[in-house]
């Protein structure tokens, strides 16, 4: 009897219980598998109208948000990817011009461009404000929309010439756009749409919302790209 529960010991012994995956990582020399992924971030920038009227913007003018100088006459953008989360637009009281009239109500409004499930090609959101108020509109780009999707540099979708965005308002009206970002993590290098005239080596800017040569949307408290 004895002798049978000393076998029973031995087998036990060397035919241990499979261990759990964990401890199985754990306790052998098994690689693991790493996995690499781009990091995320979000980022908000404010603008200010320096005229009234109606600006669009190309899906290639957003990607070059952020560029940094390699030459006095070439910036190269610092984000692979974005993608555009929400616009907010505020538009001032202005004062009329004629004279029975003490101010005029401010208007905002914002169209989005491209197809989008159930509407279509475009989608335009107005707001208006009487009384002392600032005119404040909020769009979100709907998740079924192109506009909500991550835009690449390179791709000849996203980085295109096509409008994307139109935003109207009155003279000084602000724009504060929240999107993420993608750096840029591999050897690929995109310039910017339009070449720069002036720049420091080195040195980071920011670009116009609607262009850089006859943009109106300029970014507050960043070096603008010249």
């Amino acid at each position: 009897m004895s002798s049978l529960r000393q076998q029973r010991r031995i087998v036990r012994k060397r035919n241990p219980p499979h261990p759990r995956f964990g401890s199985f990582l754990g306790q052998t020399g098994v690689p693991r598998t790493v996995m690499e992924t781009a990091q995320v971030s979000t980022y908000r920038q404010v603008y200010i109208a320096q005229s009234a009227g109606t600006f669009t913007v190309s899906g290639k003018q957003l990607l070059d948000w952020v560029c940094v100088a390699a030459t006095a006459t070439a910036a190269y953008r610092c984000f692979a990817s974005l993608r555009l989360k929400s616009i907010e637009v505020w538009s001032p009281i202005i004062a009329s011009t004629t004279s029975n009239t003490g101010t005029l109500p401010a208007s905002v409004s914002i169209e989005q461009y491209g197809p989008t499930a159930g509407y279509e090609n475009s989608r335009k959101q107005i707001a208006v404000a009487l009384g002392t108020e600032p005119a404040y509109l909020k769009m979100v780009p709907p998740k079924d929309s192109s506009l909500a999707f991550w835009r690449q540099s390179g791709s000849s979708d996203g980085d295109s010439t096509d409008t994307i965005l139109a935003i109207a308002g009155q003279l000084g009206f602000v724009v504060r756009l929240s999107i993420d970002v993608k750096l840029v993590d591999d050897e690929s290098v995109y310039g910017t749409a339009t070449a720069t005239a002036g720049a420091t080596v080195g040195k980071v800017y920011y670009s116009c919302l609607d262009g850089r040569t006859s943009g109106q949307l300029i970014p507050l408290g960043v070096n603008i790209l010249p």
